[in-house]
């Protein structure tokens, strides 16, 4: 998971080239805590996904729900670092060329 937090958006950007635009910046709380909520847009479809964040010095303490239309939740915690590029452990992104016809 990656947060790219601009003046006026912010994007999360998650495996296989899921990505989240969110038009607003993004302003903790004075405990340092966030929350986005918004779709997240893929190849295959989209998905619901909710952030509650907290800022913690120079990194993000980040809780990811996904909710999928035909069902089903997945729930990560992740801790960010500023420069670190994102990595995705165990994941295999596949996709298909179309039928052609």
């Amino acid at each position: 998971m990656q947060i790219v937090a601009g003046r006026k958006t912010v994007e999360l950007r998650l495996a296989c080239g899921a990505l989240a635009r969110f038009p607003r910046p993004l302003r903790p709380d004075e405990d340092g805590t966030f929350q986005l909520v918004g779709r997240a847009r893929h190849f295959y479809g989209s998905f619901h996904v909710a952030v509650v964040g907290q800022v913690r010095g120079s990194d993000l303490r980040v809780t990811l729900t996904e909710t999928y239309d035909g069902g089903g939740r997945d729930v990560t915690e992740e801790q960010l670092t500023p420069g670190v590029v994102p990595d995705f452990p165990g994941v295999i992104c596949l996709a298909g060329e179309g039928s052609g016809a």
